[in-house]
């Protein structure tokens, strides 16, 4: 283990020791870049409902008031970074609900994409002098 997983490692522990369950991470971007913008840290009182339910982004309760080590952020967008591009073009959005009692994640994902139909009209001036 590198001494960046392990100090990953020990957040989450301290994390859990604190009696946070869950992690939910927001995130969004466009246009080349993104960002995530919010975390929540929750005990297991709707977490396990969100994490059976798969729809992360309908409940919310009361949460804990943490700030991540810059280790285990570079690790959430380490894997945020290998999903579907997010951050780029149109963007998008999502969350990602982190398990700590097993360090299992979900994500749903959004993107937003522009659709263009291309179409040919050809015709001719009906000019009469």
């Amino acid at each position: 283990m590198t001494e960046r997983e392990k100090e990953v490692f020990k957040q989450v522990m301290d994390l859990r020791d604190k009696g946070v369950e869950f992690i939910k991470v927001e995130y969004a971007g466009g246009g080349d870049s993104g960002a995530i913008e919010q975390y929540f840290f929750y005990n297991k009182s709707v977490e396990e409902i969100m994490w059976e339910d798969d729809n992360l982004e309908h409940y919310e309760s009361e949460h804990f008031n943490f700030v991540l080590t810059t280790e285990l952020e570079d690790h959430i967008y380490g894997i945020l970074n290998t999903i579907e591009d997010w951050w780029n073009n149109d963007g998008g959005y999502g969350t990602m609900l982190i398990r700590l009692k097993d360090l299992k994640y979900k994500i749903n994902n959004n993107i937003y994409y522009t659709q263009t139909e291309h179409y040919r009209n050809e015709g001719e001036f009906n000019l009469k002098a």
